[in-house]
Protein backbone atom coordinates (compact mmCIF):
# COMPACT_ATOMS: atom_id res chain seq x y z
CA UNK A 1 0.00 0.00 0.00
CA UNK A 2 1.23 3.48 -0.74
CA UNK A 3 1.51 6.33 1.73
CA UNK A 4 -0.47 8.99 -0.14
CA UNK A 5 -3.22 11.05 1.43
CA UNK A 6 -6.55 9.60 0.24
CA UNK A 7 -10.24 10.32 0.31
CA UNK A 8 -12.56 7.51 -0.80
CA UNK A 9 -16.04 8.85 -1.49
CA UNK A 10 -19.32 7.73 -2.98
CA UNK A 11 -21.48 10.35 -4.64
CA UNK A 12 -25.22 9.93 -5.10
CA UNK A 13 -26.51 11.38 -8.39
CA UNK A 14 -30.13 12.03 -9.24
CA UNK A 15 -31.18 11.08 -12.81
CA UNK A 16 -31.57 14.72 -13.87
CA UNK A 17 -27.91 15.34 -12.91
CA UNK A 18 -26.57 12.59 -15.16
CA UNK A 19 -29.08 13.10 -17.98
CA UNK A 20 -30.40 9.55 -18.04
CA UNK A 21 -32.51 7.12 -16.08
CA UNK A 22 -30.99 5.13 -13.25
CA UNK A 23 -30.59 1.45 -14.14
CA UNK A 24 -30.89 0.29 -10.54
CA UNK A 25 -34.51 1.37 -10.29
CA UNK A 26 -33.66 3.28 -7.09
CA UNK A 27 -34.11 6.68 -8.67
CA UNK A 28 -30.44 7.55 -8.25
CA UNK A 29 -26.98 6.35 -9.31
CA UNK A 30 -23.91 6.03 -7.06
CA UNK A 31 -20.38 6.70 -8.32
CA UNK A 32 -17.20 6.01 -6.37
CA UNK A 33 -14.59 8.77 -6.53
CA UNK A 34 -11.09 8.27 -5.12
CA UNK A 35 -9.09 11.43 -4.47
CA UNK A 36 -5.35 10.84 -4.12
CA UNK A 37 -2.98 13.67 -3.16
CA UNK A 38 0.58 13.30 -4.49
CA UNK A 39 3.60 15.49 -5.15
CA UNK A 40 4.27 16.54 -8.74
CA UNK A 41 7.39 14.35 -8.88
CA UNK A 42 5.31 11.26 -8.02
CA UNK A 43 2.27 12.06 -10.16
CA UNK A 44 3.04 9.76 -13.13
CA UNK A 45 3.86 6.86 -10.79
CA UNK A 46 0.67 7.40 -8.78
CA UNK A 47 -1.50 7.50 -11.92
CA UNK A 48 0.09 4.28 -13.16
CA UNK A 49 -0.32 2.68 -9.74
CA UNK A 50 -3.99 3.63 -9.45
CA UNK A 51 -5.16 2.74 -12.97
CA UNK A 52 -5.53 -0.80 -14.19
CA UNK A 53 -6.45 -4.10 -12.64
CA UNK A 54 -4.61 -5.64 -9.70
CA UNK A 55 -3.27 -8.25 -12.12
CA UNK A 56 -1.88 -5.55 -14.45
CA UNK A 57 -0.24 -3.71 -11.55
CA UNK A 58 1.31 -6.90 -10.18
CA UNK A 59 2.60 -7.98 -13.61
CA UNK A 60 4.15 -4.64 -14.60
CA UNK A 61 5.95 -4.52 -11.25
CA UNK A 62 7.08 -8.14 -11.65
CA UNK A 63 8.35 -7.41 -15.17
CA UNK A 64 10.21 -4.29 -14.02
CA UNK A 65 11.96 -6.17 -11.22
CA UNK A 66 12.76 -9.47 -12.95
CA UNK A 67 13.54 -8.22 -16.46
CA UNK A 68 14.91 -4.71 -15.87
CA UNK A 69 16.15 -4.90 -12.26
CA UNK A 70 13.97 -1.90 -11.46
CA UNK A 71 11.68 -1.53 -8.47
CA UNK A 72 8.46 0.16 -9.58
CA UNK A 73 6.02 1.53 -7.01
CA UNK A 74 3.28 4.13 -7.00
CA UNK A 75 5.89 6.50 -5.52
CA UNK A 76 8.76 6.05 -7.97
CA UNK A 77 11.12 3.83 -9.93
CA UNK A 78 14.51 2.67 -8.61
CA UNK A 79 17.35 0.87 -10.39
CA UNK A 80 18.66 -1.91 -8.15
CA UNK A 81 22.06 -2.21 -9.86
CA UNK A 82 22.83 1.49 -10.31
CA UNK A 83 21.24 2.38 -6.95
CA UNK A 84 19.48 5.42 -8.40
CA UNK A 85 15.94 6.61 -8.89
CA UNK A 86 14.38 7.66 -12.17
CA UNK A 87 12.20 10.69 -12.72
CA UNK A 88 9.12 10.52 -14.92
CA UNK A 89 6.81 13.36 -15.88
CA UNK A 90 4.32 11.12 -17.68
CA UNK A 91 3.19 7.52 -17.66
CA UNK A 92 4.69 7.24 -21.14
CA UNK A 93 8.11 7.99 -19.61
CA UNK A 94 7.69 4.99 -17.30
CA UNK A 95 6.66 2.63 -20.10
CA UNK A 96 9.60 3.87 -22.23
CA UNK A 97 12.09 3.27 -19.41
CA UNK A 98 10.76 -0.28 -19.09
CA UNK A 99 10.94 -0.79 -22.86
CA UNK A 100 7.19 -1.39 -23.09
CA UNK A 101 4.55 -0.07 -25.46
CA UNK A 102 2.42 2.56 -23.73
CA UNK A 103 -1.03 1.39 -22.67
CA UNK A 104 -3.60 4.06 -21.83
CA UNK A 105 -5.50 3.50 -18.56
CA UNK A 106 -8.60 2.11 -20.28
CA UNK A 107 -6.48 -0.72 -21.77
CA UNK A 108 -4.86 -1.84 -18.50
CA UNK A 109 -7.27 -4.68 -17.87
CA UNK A 110 -5.63 -8.09 -17.67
Amino acid sequence: MDHFEKCFSIFKFQPQWVGRSCPSGKGWTAKRVDLIVVSKSQFAFAVLGWTGTKHFEREIRRYARSEKKIVLTSHGMYDLDMKESYAAETEEDIFNKLGLKYLPPNERCC
